[in-house]
Formats: C-alpha cells, sequence, structure tokens
C-alpha cells in the first residue's frame, strides 16, 4: 500500500472514485452567487462542485477500501482512509466543522487536547458544545478550535474526521434519503433544516492532483454522474 505523500512530487490521475459529496445550506439552493452572476440551477446535477460558494469543499469517496493513484512510474494502491485524510488536510475549517455534526466525530475530537488543562485556563471551555452544529451561536468558537488543532494535533483531527467520513454505519454514504435527480423538486422537503445538507453524488470521478496545485483541491477533467441524493442522518 502506497502511501499518498510520497507519490506528491508527480502528476496523480486518482480512479476508482463512485462518490462526492458536498455540503449546502438549507433551503437547497435555486441560485448560487458566483463571482460574475447568479448562476441558476434548475436540476439536481448542476450543484455538482457549487459548495464552494458555500464556504465549503467537496470531498471524494472510492467504492471501496482503496483507490488507485496513476502516475509516470506507474500504479499504486491507496488506502480510502489516507486518501480522505490527504484531502481533509487542504479543505476549509468550515467544512472539517460541519463534517464532524455529520459523522458524529465531535466526542472523540473533543477529547484530543487535555479537557481539565484546558478547563483549568478557560472555564468555559466546551470543544463538544462548540462542536455541535445545532448550537449556531458557538459556530466561531467552534472554528477556533478547529484552527488550533489544526496547527497543533493535525494528524489526530484529521484521522478521526476521515474514519468518521468511512464509517459503515453513520459515514458520508450511509443514511441516503431522497434521490432529487429524479424529482428536483423534492428538495423542498429539506426547506426548514437548521443544518448544512450533504449532497452525495454518485457515478464515475476521476480527480488529479499534483504538490503544485492541491491546494486549491482535487482537479476534475472526467466524470459522470448517475444519481444525486440527499443524506439524512437525523438532521431533519
Amino acid at each position: 500500500m502506497q502511501h499518498l505523500e510520497e507519490l506528491l512530487d508527480q502528476d496523480i490521475q486518482f480512479t476508482g472514485i463512485s462518490h462526492v459529496v458536498e455540503l449546502f445550506p438549507a433551503p437547497i439552493p435555486e441560485t448560487i452567487p458566483t463571482d460574475d452572476e447568479d448562476y441558476a440551477v434548475d436540476e439536481a446535477s448542476e450543484l455538482f462542485r457549487m459548495s464552494h460558494w458555500f464556504g465549503s469543499t467537496e470531498l471524494y469517496l472510492p467504492a471501496g477500501t482503496t483507490l488507485t493513484a496513476t502516475t509516470s512510474n506507474g500504479e499504486s494502491t491507496v488506502s480510502a482512509e489516507d486518501f480522505l485524510k490527504f484531502q481533509l488536510k487542504y479543505v476549509t475549517t468550515e467544512t472539517l466543522y460541519y463534517l464532524v455534526s455529520k459523522t458524529d466525530t465531535a466526542s472523540e475530537v473533543a477529547e484530543i487536547l487535555d479537557f481539565d488543562a484546558e478547563y483549568d485556563k478557560d472555564d468555559e471551555y466546551d470543544p463538544e458544545g462548540w462542536l455541535n452544529e445545532y448550537n449556531s451561536d458557538s459556530f466561531d468558537q467552534g472554528i477556533a478550535y478547529l484552527d488550533r488543532l489544526k496547527e497543533e494535533s493535525a494528524d489526530d483531527l484529521l484521522s478521526i474526521i476521515a474514519k468518521g467520513c468511512l464509517d459503515e454505519n453513520y459515514g458520508l454514504l450511509q443514511w441516503p434519503d431522497e434521490n432529487i435527480s429524479d424529482n428536483w423538486f423534492a428538495k423542498n422537503k429539506y426547506d426548514e433544516w437548521d443544518v448544512r445538507i450533504a449532497i452525495v453524488f454518485e457515478g464515475k470521478f476521476n480527480p488529479y492532483t499534483s504538490a503544485e496545485i492541491i491546494e486549491n483541491g482535487l482537479m476534475l477533467d472526467d466524470y459522470v454522474i448517475r444519481s444525486v441524493i440527499v443524506r439524512n442522518y437525523d438532521e431533519g
């Protein structure tokens, strides 16, 4: 099994990826404010790769526990967890914040730092509360806490979230609810949600990257979308 970071001195093409997950505010947008003009969304597939306009970064998930990374030196097998950790290193802090709530990892993330030591310094220290997406008043504290972990304990943080994203019980590909590619207006049932909505694009995706461009996220030059599904892990 090849460690992905060891390949970054080359251009890398990934295959074996079946899903892309994006996080959108409720209600699911019919208009997306881009730099140039508002973009009208008339069908579910037009949401694809548009979540960055709302502060979050898309995530690519493989069909199984591994995927293939192809470079000029040939093919390497990479674990799904390593691939997720690699992506999470470059997503926005807002994306990490929403993923923590989506994957039930807040309690684990809250335990990375020693609670007693932190509470002695701040008697309002409450990382699990800060990371609860339903507590919108503590959003800034949650973001600040995650920014601190990215500086001090990045490997622990990203490992926990990557495992959560892939978990067979509460991972991002579990709890599919509504296929809005069949009925775009079925999205309206989520209009009153208080949290971000996870949209799962199912199909075939072949992203690529290299050390020079990874900070901008994975690039994509070939894909097929077969369905667009709203995930509902008891959010609504």
